[in-house]
């Protein structure tokens, strides 16, 4: 069938398709599942079906045929390139062993020899993850502008500051001042919306920095808990510390709500 459509079609019979859009040799004709890949698992055959499904009302819409948008994406390097003091404070823990059922048990049947983790055994390996992740990796204003623009990360390089992250700057905040793009927005919002001024810029040129007033801890000064810093910050420097073990990232969502945090709610 596929040979009488004119389909170009691999070594083994397969449909050639582009892994990204799913378009196939024929103009219109894109291929997902089995057909294209082979026998495989449903879950790729499920994510397959949907790269298709976005490259096809792209087609029929009249819009240049990419997919899915790659959104622009930072990290640290390589395992072997990441600096060892950045997790200096992560106490070391073993990894929680899978408990699985003895031979003797098991060699009479055909039952499952993974037993799978208690409660208490899957809590304690998620503890173990150090939270690599930004914070702010879905509302990152700085991130969606590198994505328009086709941003690379690897075009200007040079030196790079490092500055220490305090785990006790602020209880209900999160001060990230490595992520920091000096835009002045929470100095602003602070100084002149709040009347504040917990936060000001330190130091000139590229040595300039936004610290909390007297480079104190920032609950330490006349900052009221109100947020508006985190509003109005375009990365992750600034975000909200949640009470739960781990900070995250959460896909989050806007509510209406009262803060109890200070007296102008």
């Amino acid at each position: 069938f596929f040979k009488d459509g004119g389909l170009e079609l691999n070594h083994k019979g397969y449909v050639i398709t582009d892994e990204e859009t799913m378009r196939t040799s024929l103009e219109g004709v894109f291929a997902a599942g089995d057909c294209a890949t082979g026998p495989a698992t449903v879950i790729q055959a499920v994510a397959a079906g949907r790269r298709a499904a976005l490259s096809i009302n792209q087609y029929v819409s009249g819009q240049p045929v990419t997919c899915i948008e790659k959104p622009f994406n930072c990290t640290k390097g390589e395992l072997g390139e990441i600096d060892i003091t950045d997790y200096k404070d992560v106490v070391r823990t073993p990894r929680t062993g899978m408990p699985v059922l003895s031979p003797k048990a098991r060699k009479s049947n055909f039952d499952e020899i993974e037993l799978g983790l208690t409660k208490e055994m899957a809590k304690k390996e998620a503890e173990r993850c150090l939270a690599c992740g930004c914070q702010d990796v879905f509302e990152c204003e700085l991130r969606k502008l590198a994505t328009e623009y086709g941003v690379r990360g690897d075009r200007y390089t040079g030196h790079k500051h490092h500055f220490s992250i305090s785990k006790d700057d602020h209880p209900y905040i999160i001060r990230e001042p490595n992520k920091c793009i000096s835009c002045g927005g929470c100095v602003r919002i602070c100084s002149e919306v709040m009347g504040i001024s917990a936060l000001g810029f330190v130091g000139r040129g590229f040595d300039t920095a936004i610290k909390p007033s007297l480079d104190l801890p920032l609950w330490l000064t006349d900052c009221v808990s109100c947020g508006q810093c985190i509003s109005v910050c375009p990365t992750g420097a600034l975000t909200a510390r949640v009470c739960l073990p781990k900070q995250g990232p959460w896909k989050t969502k806007t509510v209406s709500s009262v803060c109890p945090h200070c007296g102008i709610g």
